[in-house]
C-alpha cells in the first residue's frame, strides 16, 4: 500500500515539474516577445543590440 501511495505521489509530483517547467518556458517567452508579431519586444531588442556592438567593437569577449 505505502508503495502504491509512493508511486501515484512521485507520478503526481512529476506532472506538477513538467506542467511548472513549460509555464515557466511560455512565460519567458512571453516577456521577450511582442504578443502581437512574435518578434523581439524593444527591452529584448536593445539588449541584443548591445550585446551584439559590444562583441563586434571587442571580439574577445
Amino acid at each position: 500500500m505505502n508503495q502504491n501511495l509512493n508511486d501515484k505521489l512521485h507520478k503526481h509530483s512529476t506532472n506538477l515539474e513538467n506542467e511548472i517547467k513549460s509555464r515557466t518556458e511560455e512565460l519567458q517567452n512571453l516577456a521577450v516577445h511582442d504578443m502581437t508579431t512574435g518578434l523581439y519586444n524593444r527591452y529584448e531588442f536593445e539588449k541584443r543590440l548591445g550585446l551584439a556592438l559590444k562583441y563586434t567593437s571587442n571580439p574577445q569577449v
